[in-house]
């Protein structure tokens, strides 16, 4: 907790994973903060997915999950494809009806690389 509380621009997001793997209750405070500061759209699904994992009565993560998403989905990025590839693996961990509806969207993608990494989380 103190690496991230102590972290300055270069947030290890292998702790904020590892937290929300650990269910850390007292790292929640501390997780939202650095949710509210992050500008990075791939950090906030993280710290997100990692907040509902300890705190299941966050829903509002879900929207902030959907919101990171529909960020990182510009096509004007020459690495949208690659970045939104890789959210899915966090997108599942919420087993809600409206991220399921996302990823099924995602499912129908013209990229292939989308579209088969949303398949294999439906």
């Amino acid at each position: 907790i103190e690496k991230i509380i102590f972290a300055d621009d270069n947030l290890d997001i292998l702790i904020v994973e590892t937290l929300g793997y650990l269910k850390s209750e007292k790292a929640l405070p501390i997780l939202r903060d650095k949710l509210m500061e992050s500008t990075d759209n791939i950090s906030k699904l993280i710290i997100a997915s990692s907040i509902y994992d300890i705190d299941k009565k966050s829903i509002d993560m879900i929207d902030v999950a959907i919101s990171s998403v529909n960020e990182i989905d510009n096509k004007n990025d020459v690495y949208y494809v690659y970045k939104l590839a890789s959210v899915f693996d966090y997108l599942a961990e919420f087993r809600s009806p409206k991220i399921n509806d996302v990823i099924r969207e995602y499912a129908k993608h013209e990229e292939y690389l989308i579209s088969y990494n949303a398949k294999r989380h439906l």
